[in-house]
């Protein structure tokens, strides 16, 4: 393996993103550090803080997953009407003023209702952020996809490492932090960031009588989205397990917090050391798109594999490494394939679509891992969940199968 070049090439790629989507990368990565600093705390707060159950701290998770899910759906339709900018920016002021509301006020009568407000509004600048980046830089590919990506993890990372200790001087003082990151994100994109000087297709003037505003989207092309979307909830099924299901499958096998911990620490550190690997299977190995998303799915699968058959900490280390293989693969091609298929007045919508089947996975997946660990245990959850990976990968499978037969092969960037 050619390691040298493979930086080099990374290297080039990166030197040939637009400023604009540059300057973007700023905003979300300051503000991925910020939201990092309180999603890992908000059960310990609940709980220590307000005085209420993990049950009702969970529900209060699931309500919450639930308004991002109806929320990525509103943001998409709406960025498709108000365009980009000004739904990102609004999703950001109103968060910034929740979560502010959250810290001055720390009662539970206030925080239940505005943190569930949070999930709708967080939608509005998270879910369009997609199709922001397609009007940006229309010929980036998965390229812009996997640079946010990559950057907003970053921020999550270091973000979620000094949550934990603003924290242990006051929690007020995280959501006050978290509210700034907030308005420093919606700054940058007001003064660093100009929307497209072309009009979308849904504010078309002069049309004649009877022609339609918005292009209609060929049979072929639902069919090709309906699999993405189907693959995108059920992978996030699978996926989500990490954060449920696997903390308890190792307790009860005598590692500690801080083993499971170190766990997302190296899901942090892979991410940006497996990105050489990756640019040598999206140039030899899954060139297309469906292939990609395919091969992640599969290697999700092996992951579980691993974690089933697991005989001691590396074994956990090892399975992440392959899990998150298998998730830079797949998060950045998601979004290029709808950014193609997708009519250009509907990108909105259709990206927030794809972005509400990943929240619909994060709120069925662990209540299905828990109600199959209580009943069954390990044993029947391990083979179950590689199974939901397995029918996620054959959806993507049929994706790929649809997509070479309706237009030509759509090949990936190098990155």
């Amino acid at each position: 393996m050619n390691w040298k070049a493979s930086v080099s090439r990374l290297r080039t790629s990166l030197d040939a993103i637009p400023s604009p989507i540059k300057i973007l990368a700023v905003g979300v990565f300051i503000n991925s550090a910020g939201g990092a600093m309180v999603w890992p705390l908000t059960t310990i707060y609940v709980s220590q803080v307000l005085g209420k159950s993990l049950t009702v701290a969970g529900f209060i998770a699931l309500l919450q997953s639930g308004s991002n899910l109806i929320g990525q759906v509103v943001g998409g339709h709406l960025f498709d009407r108000l365009g980009g900018r000004r739904v990102l920016l609004g999703g950001l002021w109103v968060s910034a003023a929740l979560v502010t509301l959250i810290g001055i006020n720390q009662t539970w009568h206030v925080y239940a209702p505005a943190i569930i407000a949070v999930g709708f509004s967080n939608a509005f600048f998270w879910g369009p952020l997609n199709a922001y980046i397609t009007e940006l830089w229309p010929e980036g590919g998965r390229q812009g996809f996997n640079y946010l990506y990559v950057v907003r993890n970053l921020g999550m990372a270091i973000g979620a490492s000094l949550g934990g200790t603003v924290a242990s001087y006051s929690f007020r003082l995280v959501f006050f932090v978290n509210a700034i990151t907030l308005i420093v994100y919606s700054a940058i994109l007001w003064v660093g960031v100009k929307p497209p000087s072309v009009k979308p297709v849904y504010q078309k003037q002069n049309a004649t009588p009877g022609e339609p505003l918005e292009p209609k989207m060929p049979k072929g092309h639902q069919v090709l989205l309906g699999a993405m979307f189907a693959g995108n909830f059920l992978a996030w099924t699978a996926y989500s397990q990490w954060s449920s299901t696997v903390s308890v499958y190792m307790k009860t096998h005598g590692y500690s917090l801080a083993q499971y911990g170190l766990l997302w620490t190296a899901n942090g550190v892979f991410i940006f050391a497996l990105q050489p690997i990756l640019s040598l299977l999206v140039r030899f190995v899954a060139r297309q798109y469906g292939s990609q998303m395919t091969l992640g799915t599969i290697l999700y699968m092996a992951a579980f594999s691993l974690v089933m058959t697991a005989r001691s900490f590396p074994w956990y280390i090892l399975a992440m490494a392959v899990m998150t293989q298998g998730e830079i693969l797949i998060a950045p091609a998601l979004p290029a394939a709808v950014a193609e298929l997708a009519p250009p007045g509907r990108r909105g919508f259709y990206q927030g679509f794809l972005e509400s089947m990943a929240s619909g996975g994060r709120m069925v997946g662990p209540l299905v891992g828990g109600i199959m660990y209580d009943h069954w245990g390990p044993p029947v959850l391990w083979p179950v969940v590689i199974g939901i990976a397995g029918l996620s990968s054959a959806a993507y499978s049929t994706y790929a199968r649809f997509a070479r037969r309706l237009k030509p092969a759509v090949v990936s960037p190098g990155l």
